[in-house]
């Protein structure tokens, strides 16, 4: 990946590309849950607890904190998707 960089030495996101932090990320968390009315997206859970928000592409690769990006899955359903177990695209088992 291509980062912009000033003359400081601190990479900038490209346009479209944002990562949160702290209180920021917190509140951007709590957007997505309202989104997905507090529920995980996966068909087969539909769980209220131990929830986490999901990037369908990995924050490290593009830093996209954007609602597009995101979907709430409760951890255990998180953990399947990161497994490569859960497909969160059709919110079915398997790949």
């Amino acid at each position: 990946m291509e980062l912009v960089v000033d003359w400081t030495g601190f990479a900038f996101p490209k346009p479209g590309e944002v990562r949160f932090k702290g209180e920021e990320y917190e509140e951007f968390k709590r957007q997505i849950f309202e989104r997905d009315n507090w529920m995980c997206r996966n068909l087969n859970c539909k769980s209220r607890r131990n929830l986490t928000v999901h990037h369908k592409i990995k924050r490290s690769k593009r830093r996209l904190d954007i609602p597009e990006n995101c979907i709430t899955l409760c951890v255990n359903c998180h953990d399947l998707v990161e497994a490569g177990k859960l497909n969160v695209k059709t919110g079915g088992l398997g790949n």
